[in-house]
């Protein structure tokens, strides 16, 4: 009997499943319609051994029963055809989610059952070879190559959204499938379509649903890459889940073989929740995930396990050697985060500013919407940068002497895309968090650079215009050469920008600020010293650093007037600055009432609302020539 190559593709088969289903597997959608795809084909094997043995003891059987076993087979054909085009497309979330293609398929599988089970089927036993053949068999062998070719067609029409490695492994499994329905359609007497299958599917399953290459080799727990996809698709599919992240301080050393150790004693201990599917992340992390689905379930399972797990972590490891600093980012209804991207953003933010936590940390809806916020923020930093739509305002400084404008200070503004103006305070803290500050700095000098050129400020009456360094710009080595080849390439004289800077406890560089000041000193250019009066600038700076001007903050001017202990202080660090030869702003001053008194204590010049908020450049320059007479 024939049955020699079914019989080996079977057994093959049921191993298969047997090692799929005794190890535990991460649950992805891919998994499941693999397993699907697997049990389908067992089947069709099943009913091929059956059928060749109907066929060949068609004399002591009855034929209905040979027919209903040979049409059993094609169908089994056509349903793992079909399973094995909906695995291809397992990695793209637009195809799992359409109605309109499980639509088709449902009617094309719906189709080609009624045509294999109505049509013409025959079959024959010779020369120790058993096959059917007629109109069945030929609608089989159709539906079959459709769904063959719509396998291989997608891999190509949706290459980019597909994983490279499945999708060279697919098509591999699918020119094995073509090359045996050739054959067979030709010779059919030589049964290869299923031994074919089977090899396929046992390259699918050692490349891609092998539950050692969802596995940290190190921990034995579920890898950070199974546990992106896994995250993935709980949001696609909108499965309610809570989520346990677990940071351990990545600062501890030991040696490689103890370090081991410790990660499998900490896998084996988590390993004991099981309701929970767990996840190496990052470094010394890990991720618990509870994916029941009732979120009330999920939430006491999880509420119940932290609490052990931080009693847990807050003990010694290997053996009482080793003490490790733990942190615990918890998400009690993770569905408030929304999708994926998001949950990782979170994730990462948290993660990178772990110092900040005290223990545990609850991620609530407030904490999704703040770092929503966040990342919108940064996302318009990055398209304005992008599509230049950084602006540059410019607020007057009035010299009390000379009762005109003869400087100014330019201030970074954004244009959002709906024409919105967003003020520093919105957007440049987060710039500074997220290493953009360099960027908007650097755009607003070369705008500030062409704006000196064109206008020819001096025929303003202006003498210079003033301009923020963030402290990433202090801190860089760079920065004089940078704005020294910009002056250069402008053709403008360094005398007409003043740059200011701001003592900041966070500035590591002290050395590098020196010398770029003296760099752009040496060049023409001075500096004031911002914010004077706030605690961030003292005296102790003052006389440390080379500033020309110091500019008391809003702050400290309101309270001159409000407090006879300030106006004391303010009157005798005014009297020794000028001492000190330095040139003084009163920043902040909204009502002209004030600019006498200020005046009479030794303040040079006055900006503020009193005269103009900052303009952006027509408008600053139509009121400088309207106001310096």
């Amino acid at each position: 009997m024939a049955v020699e190559i079914q019989l080996c593709a079977l057994a093959v088969d049921v191993l298969l499943i047997y090692f799929f289903v005794r190890n535990k597997n991460v649950g992805l959608y891919s998994g499941k319609i693999f397993f699907y795809t697997l049990l389908t084909h067992t089947f069709g094997m099943f009913f091929d051994v059956l059928s060749v043995f109907g066929i060949t003891n068609s004399s002591s059987m009855p034929e209905y029963v040979t027919e209903i076993l040979c049409r059993l087979y094609l169908i089994s054909i056509i349903l793992y055809m079909l399973f094995a085009f909906i695995y291809t497309y397992t990695d793209i979330a637009k195809l799992r989610q359409s109605k309109a293609l499980k639509t088709v398929w449902v009617l094309f599988f719906s189709l080609s059952v009624a045509l294999t089970t109505v049509l013409e089927i025959g079959f024959e036993y010779k020369n120790r070879h058993a096959y059917s053949y007629g109109s069945a068999v030929n609608a089989t062998y159709i539906a079959s190559f459709v769904c063959l070719l719509a396998t291989i067609i997608l891999t190509f029409t949706h290459s980019s959204l597909m994983n490279i490695r499945k999708k060279r492994v697919v098509r591999l499994w699918v020119s094995l499938e073509i090359i045996a329905a050739v054959v067979q359609f030709f010779y059919p007497q030589l049964l290869v379509v299923g031994f074919a299958a089977t090899m396929g599917l046992l390259i699918i399953y050692a490349e891609f649903e092998n539950v050692e290459v969802h596995l940290n080799q190190e921990t034995g727990c579920f890898s950070s890459a199974s546990g992106v996809a896994f995250l993935k698709e709980l949001y696609e599919r909108n499965v309610p889940f809570s989520a346990i992240l677990i940071h351990n301080n990545e600062e501890w050393k030991i040696a490689q073989k103890e370090e081991g150790s410790v990660l499998l004693e900490m896998t084996e201990y988590l390993s004991r929740f099981t309701d929970a599917k767990l996840f190496h992340s990052f470094e010394y992390d890990f991720v618990l995930y509870y994916d029941s689905s009732d979120p009330k379930e999920n939430l006491s399972r999880s509420g119940r396990d932290i609490q052990d797990i931080m009693q847990r972590f807050s003990q010694q490891w290997n053996n009482g050697k080793l003490k490790i600093e733990t942190k615990y980012i918890y998400f009690p209804d993770a569905s408030v985060v929304g999708e994926h991207t998001s949950f990782t953003r979170i994730y990462h933010y948290y993660r990178e500013r772990v110092e900040s936590i005290t223990g545990l940390l609850t991620v609530e809806k407030e904490n999704v919407d703040y770092i929503k916020s966040l990342y919108e923020t940064v996302n318009e930093i990055k398209s304005a940068l992008a599509e230049d739509r950084i602006e540059v305002a410019y607020q007057p400084i009035y010299a009390v002497k000379e009762e005109k404008f003869l400087s100014a200070e330019a201030l970074a503004r954004i244009r959002t895309k709906d024409g919105k103006i967003l003020q520093p305070g919105a957007f440049i803290p987060i710039s500074e968090e997220f290493g953009l500050v360099d960027a908007i700095g650097l755009r607003v000098f070369e705008k500030l650079c062409r704006f000196i050129k064109k206008e020819d400020i001096q025929s303003l009456g202006l003498q210079y215009v003033e301009i923020n360094l963030s402290i990433s710009q202090c801190e860089d080595e760079e920065l004089a050469e940078k704005f020294a080849q910009i002056f250069k390439r402008e053709n403008i004289s360094p005398e007409r920008v003043n740059f200011e800077i701001t003592e900041r406890s966070q500035l590591t560089k002290k050395t590098t600020l020196l010398e770029n000041m003296k760099s752009l000193m040496d060049i023409g250019s001075e500096f004031s010293l911002d914010d004077f009066g706030t605690g961030e600038s003292n005296l102790s700076y003052v006389t440390s650093m080379p500033v020309k001007i110091v500019k008391f903050d809003k702050s400290l001017v309101n309270d001159y007037f409000k407090s006879s202990r300030a106006k004391l202080v303010m009157t005798y660090t005014v009297k020794m600055l000028k001492e000190l030869g330095m040139d003084i702003v009163a920043e902040g001053v909204e009502e002209k009432e004030k600019i006498d008194e200020l005046s009479k204590i030794g303040i040079d010049h006055i900006q503020g609302y009193c005269f103009s908020k900052p303009l952006f450049e027509k408008e600053f320059v139509k009121f400088i020539k309207e106001n310096n007479h």
